[in-house]
């Protein structure tokens, strides 16, 4: 796995290749400019999960490095940032061919632009889910190794874990922006809608900012600007946790999806 990892590291980005290339497509100034920071960014993010990745391999060499939760944690978090970029890389090219429509080997009746945004939002509402899980999974296993009685054996209430396990850590700063993670995932299930078990409205505070979430209304923390603050945050997050001597020294801690859902990390045949 450290080979892949490595090679990862060192491969000719296609985002940044793309970017290099922007010559090619006509109304680049125009389209790009809102995207290219934020692709450029959220490669810089996706390479700081593999290195923190390699850090763990090269200093944990007791961990399994196919299912250790310490890491397969960073293994899922790289392959929903990964799965994005690509997604955006075929957004690219949609914006910038008009026609592309009619080489659809499928019927559209729509009009080109409300199918790009329809699946502009179907790429972000997939990575907030994924990525979402990706974190919430890997708390749950640790806070069930270090106290496998609470919480009813971290199989309660998401909010009641977390709370939990940074208190433990004596992470509470990053409480906060969990509960921001939660409220904008939680959303989803009503499309983007907040309507919250008690009904009442929710105002989070994270690193001096408010963030509003009213009963019955649209939220509006979901721009691309808003998601990348998220990972950027929560990447932190995590770096914080895994250097924690509580999790360090927990004994293993194996993520039972792993190697069936990242079969890569395994070298077994996708």
């Amino acid at each position: 796995m450290t080979k892949i990892l490595l090679q990862e590291m060192h491969r000719t980005d296609y985002i940044k290749n793309f970017i290099e290339h922007r010559h090619r497509y006509k109304n680049y100034r125009h389209i790009m400019t809102t995207y290219e920071e934020f692709a450029l960014r959220l490669e810089d993010n996706r390479k700081e999960l593999l290195k923190l990745l390699l850090q763990m391999i090269q200093n944990g060499p007791d961990l399994d490095e196919y299912s250790d939760a310490r890491l397969t944690i960073l293994k899922k978090s790289i392959d929903a940032l990964t799965s994005l970029e690509i997604s955006f890389a075929n957004m690219f090219k949609i914006m910038q061919d008009p026609d592309w429509m009619n080489n659809y080997p499928f019927e559209i009746v729509i009009p080109a632009r409300y199918v790009k945004d329809g699946y502009e939002m179907f790429i972000k509402m997939g990575f907030i889910q994924i990525y979402f899980s990706a974190i919430e999974s890997s708390l749950r296993i640790y806070l069930r190794t270090i106290d496998p009685n609470v919480c009813n054996n971290s199989r309660g209430e998401y909010k009641k874990i977390y709370d939990n396990l940074l208190n433990r850590l004596n992470l509470q700063e990053f409480v906060p922006l969990l509960d921001l993670f939660r409220n904008i995932r939680n959303t989803i299930h009503n499309n983007g809608i907040f309507l919250p078990p008690n009904n009442e409205d929710v105002v989070v505070e994270y690193k001096g900012k408010k963030y509003h979430f009213k009963v019955g209304q649209v939220q509006m923390n979901t721009s691309w600007s808003d998601i990348l603050f998220l990972v950027t945050e929560t990447i932190e997050m995590i770096r914080c946790i895994l250097i924690n001597p509580i999790i360090k020294n927990l004994p293993d801690m194996n993520d039972p999806f792993a190697i069936q859902i990242w079969p890569i990390y395994a070298n077994s045949n996708p």
